[in-house]
Parts: structure tokens; C-alpha cells; sequence
């Protein structure tokens, strides 16, 4: 619906001539009230030849973009058992109908979705580099289309459009690898612009089902998927916020319907996968890093206090040697800890001097437990933890341990010395993804025995995985360099636009007294969903590991480009001049001539 077709619909309605009088009393411009969209964003809907373009014009896009990929392979880490590997070997079992197939400790370890999507990805006969550009394609195509529906020009949606399609966290080597990065950034999209849906004005049941049909592939991703819920909160706030003074009880059971069919289908997935696991290896768990009796057991060994207490050493080896005393189930992991180190503890990447486990101590952890035969099936694993953390928690409640307070969770105790530390890394990780991050374009040797390469080639449909290079040709030189010089160019391009954007529409704000545009919104949206991941991780890199990598914000680099589009639509909101410019090219490309 244009922008003159909405006035004058609006026009027609009762309380437009008394809302008109009461502005021009008040003194107020006129602006503020012949806006349809001044009180937010509203539901419009697209015609036939407006999607019969929309989807031609991604078609093109998604046709340039595989001629230049063509040449591009994953990165393949196949000896990557916690990663790579171990998703690889699950999708395996799922594409034979095993669900996850045989038990042991890893495989219950991560979310089991990126699994399912690479044996989907096989039984397509897609090659999995072409998967991943066609699937950022769709959420592309979805993003373009809600935007148009909202009211924004088509020239803003279809920038967006490309922007999407030919980010280059689609063509970064360390995100194309056969791990789950770039499937969550692509999830990350889909759920922002279902919840830029559902704040608009007048969204319906239709628009919450879609987020939460988008949600529950990004609940069951990865494991940390609660940094959300800030962004869910604001869009929930603008649905539904504006009516409670005038209709209370009827906003109220609007918004909790809403809630209620957002979190519908990631509750049904979320429990499909349990009793998928519950059936297969006896335990209704999606992944152990959820499961109460990990979190128990491992938030309880870390409660013992050491003698100094060292930031990234989950459990520093005086700790251990009080657990031992105090835990009969704890001791019996005492010599694979401590003599055999289950191959974890040189990898001690973040402390120094390297004398003890850090932030690998989890995997040591499990591993020793592994060996002591302990996790020949979930039930026994389950039954030992258990064990675990009622033996250390009733040590440290009759005071025979010193120990911090009750923690159950998997995620390190935090300490006072901490706090500065995650301040730090909060401000590095707001910089890192301002400034772009680390993305590059180029081909890796694969890595694993010939045996582990083979098998992945052939499931990901890249029989070129493990062979010797072959020489570009020129026009293979041609699309390299292309996709080099993409990541440079969203560099400059977010770096100027988002400020310049942002800039734009404060000062006419303050120097036209409109009221505020209809995209703030959803630029709050996704500002709440950037400062949540920033924040999550810096907790992360404070007190854990490395969070500030492209590896953990290819979800913020996505959502970077959405925020780009949405400040230059809230600068331009409104401005006149624009807008007959706009006409204009509307008219020229998008409209059927006559």
C-alpha cells in the first residue's frame, strides 16, 4: 500500500477530522497527525506482481552469487571429534535412519539440529558451500519481503536484500566450515525479523507462529540461546505496550496468546528431541549441557575453593585434591586427571604459567569419567553424576569442604575480580563487531586421516575435499577477487552509513519536531539483540574462554547489516524528498507500465 492511498484511507475514518482539529489548535504541525504510520509499523499486504518481482530479482541475486562461489570449498576439520567430526557423524546416523546413532559421551554434548540440517543438505545432493548461500538466500528473501509488507520503499528492501544475500560471513573460510556458526547466524535473522513482525501494529496469531516456528531451529542450534529473550521482550513491549491504558484486559490476553505461540513450537521441538533421545538411549535430555544432572554435578565440583584462585581454571588442582578427599565418585577420576590428563591438559591456551587445566577441564572432566567406565550408557553417566554432586554439595554444606555458594550450572562462578574483566570484554566485543570482525575468502586443506576426509567429501557432496589444488583459471581469479573485496566493502560501508544514518535522523529530529519513525522499533529490536550477544560473550571471555572471535558473533555480523538498512529507513522516514524520489524509482522498476 503507498503512502497516499494510506492517507486517504485514513482520512476517511471519523476521529481523523476531530484528531486534525485538536492538532491545529494545539499548534501542532499536521505532520504528526496525516502520518498513518506515526504510531508505528502496520501490516500491509503485497500483490501477485509485487512477489512475482521480489522473487525474480532473488532469483538473480542467488544466480550471481553461486557463479561466484563456484570455485569455493569448506574448511574441513574432520578430526575435529567435538566438532566437525562429531557433527558430521551424527548427521550420518540420521541419514540412515539411526537418529544420532550409537551412544557415547559426545553425542549428547551439542545441539542436534546442524546435524539434521547437513542430512538434509546430503540427501539434496546440494554441495554444502551452495546449501549454506542458499539458505542465507532465503532468510534474505523472508527479511526483504517482511520489510515490504511493514512499509518500507522497495529500493530500502531490496538493498537489504543484497546486503543479506552477499554478506560475507557466507564466504568466510572459518564459517564455512561443517560446524553450526553460519546455520545460527541464518536462524538469528529469521527470529529478528519474525519479531520485527510481531511488534507491528495489527500482527496477527500468523506472524507469531512464524517466530516461533524460526525459534525452536535456533533453540535446539547451540546451547545458549536465552541471550534472546532481551530482543523478544522489546518486540513484545511495542505489540503491546501502547494498548494497556485504554484496553488492558484485552491486550493482556492478545499478549499472552502471543507468547503462547511463540514459545508453542520450540517447546514441541524442544520436547520431539527428548523423547527422540529418551527412546533411543533411555534419558529424556536434548543435550546434556542442558540436563540437570550435568550442570549439578559439574557447578558442584566447581564450589570447592582452591588455595588461589585464577581466572579461566575452572577447577585448580588444590580444589581437586580437597574433592578427592571429601568424594568417593570424585576420587575414582583422580588418575585420569592427574596422571593421564586425558590429552586435555596441555592445551591450556589462556593461563600462564601452563601447570593446570583451563577452560578444557569440562572435556577432561567427561573424558575421566569415559575411562573409568562410567558412560557406557546415559543412564549409568547420569546415575554417576548424580552421585557427584550429592557427595560434594553435602561435603560443603557440613562444612568438611570450603566452598562457594550452591551453583548448578556449567558456566564458571563468577567472582568480584571478575566484573572488570567483563566491562573489558564487553567494549572489545562492541568494537569487534563495529569494525567487521575477521572475515576472509580462501580455500583450507582438509584436515584428518584420508579415511575421515573421503567420507566427508562425499557426504557434503565436495568430492574435491583431499585432492591436490588445481590452478584458478581466469575467470576463477576473477570471482577470487570479487570475494575478497566483498568484507572491505560492508566494512565501509556499516562504518559510514549506520553513523551517518543515525546522525541523519537525530538532527531532524530535533530540528522538525516529527514524532519518532516507525523503524525505531525495530532498530531497538536489533540493537537489544547485538548489546545481549555482545554482553552473553564478554561474560564468556571474562571468565571462561575466547568469545570475541568471528567463530561466536556471526549472528552479530548478520544482524549488523539488518541494523544498517533500519538506520538508514529511520533516517529517511518521512522526509518529502525522498520520498518523491522513491516514487519515482517505485514507478520505474517496480510497478507494472502501462
Amino acid at each position: 500500500m503507498s503512502h497516499a492511498v494510506a492517507i486517504r484511507q485514513a482520512r476517511l475514518q471519523p476521529e481523523y477530522a476531530d484528531a486534525t482539529r485538536a492538532a491545529k489548535v494545539r499548534g501542532k504541525p499536521r505532520r504528526l497527525i496525516d502520518s498513518p504510520h506515526s504510531a508505528g509499523l502496520s501490516v500491509n499486504p503485497l500483490s501477485a506482481s509485487c512477489w512475482a518481482r521480489l522473487f525474480a530479482f532473488a532469483a538473480a541475486l542467488v544466480a550471481i552469487k553461486l557463479w561466484l562461489i563456484q570455485d569455493l570449498s569448506p574448511l574441513l576439520l574432520a578430526d575435529a571429534m567435538y566438532d566437525d567430526g562429531l557433527f558430521l557423524r551424527l548427521a550420518r546416523s540420521i541419514s540412515l535412519g539411526e537418529w544420532l546413532g550409537p551412544f557415547d559421551h559426545r553425542t549428547l554434548i551439542k545441539g542436534s539440529f546442524f546435524s539434521i540440517w547437513l542430512a538434509i543438505v546430503n540427501a539434496a545432493g546440494i554441495p554444502f558451500v551452495w546449501a549454506q548461500s542458499l539458505l542465507m538466500a532465503s532468510a534474505a528473501l523472508t527479511a526483504a519481503a517482511v520489510w515490504l509488507r511493514l512499509g518500507m520503499t522497495p529500493v530500502a528492501s531490496l538493498a537489504g536484500l543484497v546486503l543479506l544475500v552477499f554478506h560475507p560471513v557466507t564466504v568466510s573460510d572459518f564459517l564455512l566450515r561443517a560446524s553450526r556458526e553460519l546455520l545460527y547466524a541464518v536462524e538469528t535473522l529469521l527470529v529478528v525479523i519474525g519479531l520485527t513482525a510481531v511488534a507491528a501494529r495489527g500482527s496477527t496469531w500468523r506472524s507469531w507462529l512464524a517466530t516461533g516456528a524460526a525459534l525452536a531451529p535456533f533453540w535446539l542450534t547451540r546451547e545458549e540461546g536465552i541471550w534472546i529473550l532481551p530482543a523478544i521482550g522489546i518486540a513484545l513491549a511495542l505489540r503491546f505496550a501502547p494498548g494497556l491504558r485504554t484496553n488492558s484486559w484485552t491486550v493482556l490476553k492478545q499478549g499472552s496468546a502471543c507468547v503462547a505461540l511463540i514459545a508453542v513450537v520450540p517447546l514441541l521441538a524442544n520436547q520431539a528431541v527428548r523423547h527422540a533421545n529418551q527412546a533411543k538411549y533411555g534419558v529424556a535430555v536434548a543435550t546434556e549441557f542442558r540436563a540437570d544432572y550435568f550442570n549439578e554435578a559439574f557447578g558442584a565440583i566447581q564450589r570447592v575453593k582452591p588455595d588461589v584462585e585464577r581466572r579461566y581454571v575452572p577447577m585448580a588442582r588444590s580444589a581437586r585434591e580437597k574433592a578427592y578427599a571429601a568424594s568417593p565418585a570424585f576420587s575414582s577420576l583422580r588418575r585420569h586427571l592427574e596422571i593421564s590428563h586425558s590429552g586435555w591438559f596441555s592445551p591450556c591456551i589462556y593461563i600462564d604459567p601452563c601447570d593446570d587445566y583451563s577452560s578444557h577441564f569440562v572435556w577432561a572432566f567427561r573424558e575421566a569419567i569415559v575411562l573409568e567406565g562410567k558412560y557406557r550408557s546415559l543412564s549409568e553417566s547420569r546415575r554417576f553424576y548424580r552421585q557427584l554432586s550429592t557427595e560434594i554439595n553435602e561435603a560443603c554444606s557440613t562444612g568438611e569442604l570450603d566452598c562457594h555458594g550452591p551453583h548448578g550450572s556449567v558456566r564458571p562462578i563468577m567472582h568480584a575480580s571478575d566484573i572488570p574483566h567483563v566491562f573489558e570484554s564487553f567494549w572489545e566485543s562492541v568494537a569487534f563487531v563495529a569494525l567487521g570482525g575477521e572475515l576472509r575468502t580462501r580455500n583450507h586443506a582438509a584436515l584428518g586421516t584420508p579415511a575421515q576426509i573421503g567420507k566427508a567429501a562425499a557426504f557434503l557432496h565436495h568430492a574435491e575435499l583431499g585432492r591436490p589444488a588445481t590452478p584458478l583459471s581466469s575467470a576463477g581469479e576473477a570471482r577470487a577477487a570479487i570475494l575478497d573485496a566483498i568484507h572491505p566493502i560492508f566494512k565501509f560501508l556499516f562504518l559510514i552509513g549506520i553513523p551517518a544514518g543515525s546522525i541523519l535522523w537525530v538532527a531532524r529530529g530535533l530540528t522538525t519536531r516529527r514524532t519518532p519513525s516507525r523503524w525505531v522499533g525495530p532498530v531497538a529490536i536489533v540493537v537489544t539483540a547485538l548489546l545481549s550477544r555482545s554482553g552473553m560473550l564478554a561474560v564468556v571471555d571474562a571468565t571462561a574462554f575466547d568469545g570475541v572471535n568471528a567463530h561466536y558473533h556471526a549472528p552479530s555480523f548478520v544482524l549488523v547489516a539488518v541494523l544498517f538498512v533500519l538506520i538508514l529507513a529511520t533516517a529517511t522516514d518521512g522526509d518529502e524528498t525522498l520520498r518523491a524520489t522513491a516514487s519515482r524509482l517505485r514507478k520505474a522498476i517496480w510497478t507494472r507500465r502501462t
